[in-house]
């Protein structure tokens, strides 16, 4: 990347993503805080400045709140409550929490099953990403994988919630983080802000344009070498990257990354990684962790079936495919 074509450079995030853009710098309020088990960079583009300011503190707390709802492992979320009670009763749970449940059997079925938020003993048992990562054995996997059954997600007619399968655990990373995301940009919006950009960890969802009135540019990180595979340009959207080099380990000369595919119980094989545009950063989100679980083949006729929805998928062999509406910019 040359950094004499642009008049500012600015890196955000867990290092997917860099961020291009030329802005006059007073006009640009930026926050970084940690959020969802990653670092969170807010930026408003505003002539006031205390505006930016409320408005990107208003959208801090309503990821926070989010994250208070919606994580697994912190003890009295709704989430946590339900994983508790598998296979013994049901759990009542807000409105918010049953449409996000209901949102996510949708996507299981939208997938063939392939995005699977019953999940959970899987990420329980390789700890990838933790102090506890290990390469489980092949009978650990086996007795695993019945607990991950989506069917046994039962939503009723009022809004009482349960996991009938015992030992379940529903773990929404795959699309949590999107939906904190989007409800951080209608934030924003209520608080009357029309250019910004939210980044979660590498899930990203963009409010107007930059302060010239072009889209944002936005470097996509290359998944085996240094620097930027490519370059698009977003307005109005959302976009997420899966990949295998984001939490992994190696031993014996194989990459176990945490991507994990709910039919073999083992991380996910056939891409590096899987960049997706789409309207929302939740469908975003979601569709990066199953698209890149499909494959590369399987995953390009799927997205190519699907509407609003642009894909860049980096196979095995480190050849980048591209869906018919995802453009790549001049570096």
């Amino acid at each position: 990347m040359t950094l004499f074509l642009f008049s500012l450079v600015l890196l955000f995030g867990m290092g997917r993503y860099y961020y291009l853009h030329a802005q006059p710098r007073s006009e640009a309020f930026a926050q970084s805080r940690l959020l969802l088990d990653t670092v969170v960079d807010i930026q408003v583009l505003s002539s006031d400045e205390q505006r930016a300011n409320q408005a990107i503190a208003a959208a801090y707390a309503e990821m926070q709140r989010i994250e208070g709802v919606f994580s697994r492992y912190q003890e009295g979320s709704q989430i946590f409550s339900l994983n508790k009670n598998a296979g013994i009763e049901s759990v009542a749970v807000s409105s918010e929490v049953r449409d996000m449940l209901q949102r996510a059997k949708e996507y299981g079925l939208l997938t063939d099953g392939l995005f699977n938020v019953t999940i959970g003993a899987l990420v329980d048992l390789w700890g990838i990403g933790t102090e506890h990562e290990r390469v489980p054995s092949e009978n650990e996997i086996r007795q695993t994988l019945p607990r991950i059954n989506l069917a046994a997600l039962e939503l009723d007619q009022t809004q009482n919630v349960s996991i009938t399968q015992p030992g379940g655990s529903v773990d929404l990373g795959g699309i949590g983080k999107g939906y904190a995301i989007d409800r951080a940009w209608q934030t924003l919006k209520d608080q009357g802000i029309e250019k910004a950009l939210i980044n979660a960890g590498g899930n990203i969802r963009c409010l107007g344009t930059r302060a010239d009135g072009k889209p944002w540019r936005i470097g996509i990180r290359h998944p085996r070498q240094e620097g930027i595979l490519g370059v698009i340009e977003v307005t109005e959207k959302a976009v997420a990257t899966s990949g295998d080099y984001e939490r992994y380990f190696v031993k014996d000369g194989m990459r176990y990354h945490h991507i994990l595919d709910p039919r073999t119980g083992k991380p996910a094989q056939g891409c590096q990684s899987v960049t997706i545009l789409a309207p929302t950063a939740e469908m975003a989100d979601m569709l990066s962790t199953a698209v890149f679980i499909m494959g590369a083949d399987a995953g390009m006729r799927f997205i190519e079936a699907q509407r609003d929805v642009e894909a860049m998928i980096v196979g095995t062999d480190g050849t980048p495919v591209f869906s018919a509406g995802f453009v790549l910019s001049a570096k």
